[in-house]
């Protein structure tokens, strides 16, 4: 599978893909009120706990640096999770356990 599929996959996965170019068959695990949505709620409001406790009115660029980290390490994950599935599938779309 190239790397434009790839990348048009997981863009699809976490609801950064413009309607118009997702996937099809990919479903957006960030839509409202899914479990993805409700965990980056709450990744969201422990932020802002954090910010008014260090008394940071902006983007505390530490925790943005951390954030940026996990994402960057979380799609690397993905990625390669995704090539392997396609490459234990054999290209037929199930995963063989051999």
């Amino acid at each position: 599978m190239d790397t434009v599929k790839i990348e048009s996959i997981y863009l699809t996965l976490i609801g950064q893909m413009e309607e118009a170019f997702c996937v099809a068959g990919v479903e957006n695990l960030f839509e409202e009120g899914r479990e993805c949505d409700c965990a980056y709620n709450q990744m969201l409001d422990a932020y802002a706990r954090l910010r008014d406790r260090l008394g940071v009115e902006n983007e505390d660029a530490d925790v943005e640096q951390i954030i940026d980290a996990l994402r960057k390490i979380e799609k690397i994950i993905s990625m390669k999770m995704l090539e392997y599935g396609m490459q234990f599938a054999g290209g037929c779309g199930r995963p063989s356990l051999r």
